[in-house]
């Protein structure tokens, strides 16, 4: 829904090269959408960071929650477009995001303009992270649906992974994450953008 990765990623990146610690992207396909403890799993590689992390996790926040100010700057291509058709179509939604309440809260009040989601699920609100099916499941029962009637789109290798474990059909979105090739046996349809998802939907509604 929101472009935040690109941001995260150039603080991650800044902060722990004041300390002369190099990232590559390998490390950053590891944590993007995974829950705490696989994040923490991915830190035992790179222990040198684990001091820094509450200078990272603050600069990335307040960089952030900054952008979220101008109503719409984060939105991904062709989200307020999706939403309306959804809205429009009386199609339910929902919102399962591995990050914090406070910070999903803040993400979708920057959207630009209101929207009703039927459930929303955060990483601190569940026991099993991505790739867990367990927040999907979740987000699913709370908007009385049924996993095999839910359509999940994602740009994390856990979030597909844990769509496929849910038994929900997925839509990859294309971002700077290459799908290798336990993805690919996740992935069930690929789309460019959000714009593209609206296509696909009417496509499966004929």
């Amino acid at each position: 829904m929101f472009d935040t990765e690109k941001v995260a990623n150039e603080n991650w990146r800044e902060i722990a090269g004041q300390y002369g610690i190099t990232l590559d992207d390998e490390f950053f396909y590891q944590i993007i959408g995974c829950g705490h403890k696989l994040f923490l799993k991915a830190m035992e590689n790179h222990q040198d960071l684990e001091p820094h992390l509450p200078e990272i996790s603050e600069g990335r926040l307040k960089k952030i929650f900054g952008m979220c100010e101008n109503k719409g700057s984060l939105n991904k291509k062709g989200l307020t477009e999706l939403l309306d058709y959804l809205e429009e179509a009386g199609i339910k939604k929902c919102v399962a995001s591995s990050s914090h309440r406070e910070y999903v809260d803040t993400l979708l009040g920057s959207i630009g303009k209101p929207y009703h989601f039927d459930s929303v699920v955060c990483g601190d609100e569940v026991t099993h992270g991505k790739p867990d099916p367990e927040i999907f499941l979740t987000a699913a029962r709370k908007a009385g649906v049924a996993p095999e009637n839910c359509v999940v789109l994602e740009d994390s290798k856990f979030g597909i992974i844990a769509a496929k474990r849910a038994g929900m059909k997925s839509v990859w979105i294309y971002d700077f994450v290459k799908p290798d090739e336990e993805m690919k046996e996740a992935i069930q349809e690929s789309r460019n953008d959000l714009l593209e998802v609206i296509d696909y939907l009417k496509e499966q509604a004929r």
